[in-house]
């Protein structure tokens, strides 16, 4: 635990300290709820920052592919090739829209990611297949 939180908890067993009837039970005792109090206050932080760190983003996406490639097979390789960092989760929608050769398509990423250097970077990356991308929207998903 932190040594600030302790030192926040410390009054709170000075009360058994302080009577006639101190025992090193007691005063255990006390401690012992201490760090119960110092354990919950970190579980509770911990569920916080789990929260925190599940807020997603999606990302809606036009390409289009250049001439002679297959945007099907384009699509395919970007959700093969593009995994971004692992602890970010970055998601493909499983199909995608293809209008007119254009591929429409979104995927989700954790909210901490830039999600230009971990995904739309890499399809620019791919000059000799991406003719041009744009992204269409974005949302935070909660």
């Amino acid at each position: 635990f932190q040594y600030f939180e302790f030192v926040l908890i410390i009054p709170s067993i000075l009360p058994a300290i302080t009577t006639t009837e101190v025992t090193n039970s007691n005063i255990m005792s006390e401690v012992e709820q201490v760090v119960e109090a110092v354990e919950s206050v970190d579980a509770v932080e911990a569920e916080e920052e789990e929260e925190v760190q599940k807020d997603r983003r999606m990302v809606a996406f036009i390409i289009t592919p250049c001439s002679g490639v297959a945007p099907q097979a384009l699509y395919t390789k970007m959700k093969e090739s593009i995994t971004s960092t692992p602890e970010y989760e970055l998601k493909w929608d499983e199909e995608c829209k293809i209008e007119n050769g254009k591929i429409y398509s979104s995927f989700t990423i954790a909210m901490e990611a830039d999600f230009d250097e971990e995904v739309m970077e890499y399809i620019e990356c791919m000059e000799d297949e991406v003719e041009s991308h744009a992204v269409t929207f974005q949302t935070v998903l909660e």
